[in-house]
């Protein structure tokens, strides 16, 4: 008698684990039943996520899908069709690695579970674990089930998400939650928590701040938001991987440096590019940062971060009488008068900026080019031009090409009375970046 297979999807948000990035997919042999379960650190709505990261397919089995996954996760579908085609789990994994649909190589970064029933009935299960998945990594199959994770903490993450598996009673969802709760606990996924403190970060992600730790935000406090927030974070991270294979990634947001270890501050939740040096410094994909923060206003966040770390180098050029009003102390802190115009700025900035680097010597740059230094800006104060905001990216981005240093550039502010000038001011980033690295 043919089986007649539910399908049972769980999205396990972020909202409620602190650490993630871990999966499990699994089949009840005895009701036919197959459930996938996935959490991520960083994701997106959840009636898109699901989409992202695992498939079923009734009557058939289904696939999970980790690190570096593409979106839209065309290898996601390539899997489901191989599958309805009748190919196995293993097949599956092999058709997949030899036809990476984002780029060829890209295979040793990807995670794959796939489970299904073959035409007898009988589960068959296969994983795959890229050599280039960040540690620590792993997949797991039993009889009846696949476990994976990358970015974890250590194997005991996927030792207890097994062991709830196979002794929880009860039905394939209630063993899948199980599972899923075995790993939560602190540090299974480092990413979250590299930068912010834990106490700070389930706050924030549960909506509990105090009234004056929302306050300071500047907007109304909703999981949308927070959402959008972790969204900028995911963005720079994906952004310096391409940028240590392709030189430049651009961010056309991001730049959130007010956020401090333990805070909130000034439309900042979580500080992307501080999240992102500390990965590639985890992951040992860097040994020496510097984080070059033009932006109009003072980078607090990213200094108070960074104050006792000697691997990342902090600078800052900002206006000196705007805020914060309480600056923080960067490696290198310039603060421009009120007015300042385009020779004067682009000649401290140029030759401070060149001794900077010459001494550091940086294997990756992040860059904050905040727009918000030009003459129209509402919150800028100072007086320069487009033209004299594009000469300063020029400048910069030439500068890491020459110097082969990879960099990855999140947008900042700008906040000027004509919003063409915004426009065009962020345009002339990209048509630069275009323009040197390509």
């Amino acid at each position: 008698m043919k089986k007649f297979i539910i399908s049972i999807l769980f999205l396990i948000p972020s909202i409620l684990l602190s650490q993630d990035t871990f999966s499990i997919i699994a089949v009840d042999p005895e009701t036919g039943e197959v459930g996938a379960a996935g959490a991520t650190c960083l994701f997106g709505e959840s009636n898109g996520l699901i989409d992202i990261i695992s498939s079923i397919i009734p009557g058939k089995g289904g696939v999970i899908s980790q690190a570096y996954v593409c979106v839209p996760n065309i290898n996601m579908t390539n899997a489901t069709t191989l599958m309805e085609l009748g190919y196995s789990p293993a097949q599956i994994i092999t058709w997949l690695n030899n036809n990476d649909s984002c780029n060829a190589g890209n295979y040793q970064y990807r995670q794959y579970g796939i489970i299904d029933f073959d035409e007898s009935g009988n589960v068959r299960t296969a994983g795959y674990t890229g050599n280039l998945a960040d540690d620590y990594k792993e997949d797991r199959q039993g009889a009846t089930y696949s476990i994976q994770g990358n970015i974890l903490l250590n194997q005991s993450v996927i030792d207890n998400m097994e062991y709830n598996f196979l002794n929880t009673e009860g039905s394939l969802a209630e063993k899948l939650m199980a599972a899923m709760q075995g790993a939560n606990f602190p540090g299974a996924d480092e990413r979250c928590l590299l930068t912010h403190d834990k106490f700070y970060y389930d706050k924030l992600l549960n909506l509990s701040l105090s009234k004056k730790e929302a306050r300071a935000i500047g907007f109304p406090l909703s999981n949308e938001l927070i959402n959008r927030e972790k969204k900028i974070v995911q963005g720079t991270i994906e952004c310096t991987n391409y940028s240590l294979d392709h030189g430049i990634s651009m961010n056309i947001a991001g730049g959130t440096h007010h956020a401090f270890t333990d805070r909130a501050e000034a439309f900042c939740m979580l500080n992307d590019q501080a999240i992102a040096a500390n990965y590639l410094l985890n992951n040992d994909l860097a040994k020496k940062i510097m984080i070059i923060d033009l932006d109009v206003h003072q980078g607090n966040g990213t200094a108070q971060i960074f104050q006792e770390n000697k691997q990342v180098f902090t600078v800052s050029f900002h206006g000196k009488k705007n805020y914060p009003f309480k600056k923080e102390k960067s490696d290198y802190d310039y603060g421009f008068k009120d007015y300042t115009t385009d020779k004067e700025y682009l000649d401290i900035v140029k030759y401070e900026v060149k001794k900077l680097v010459d001494n550091f010597m940086p294997d990756f740059i992040f860059y904050l080019s905040g727009v918000d230094i030009i003459e129209n800006d509402k919150l800028g104060r100072l007086s320069v031009s487009i033209q004299g905001c594009k000469q300063r990216d020029k400048f910069i981005l030439s500068l890491c090409k020459e110097y082969e240093i990879p960099v990855q550039v999140s947008m900042g502010g700008g906040y000027s009375t004509k919003l063409n000038e915004i426009i065009e001011a962020h345009a002339n980033t990209f048509r630069l970046a275009q323009n040197i690295f390509f």
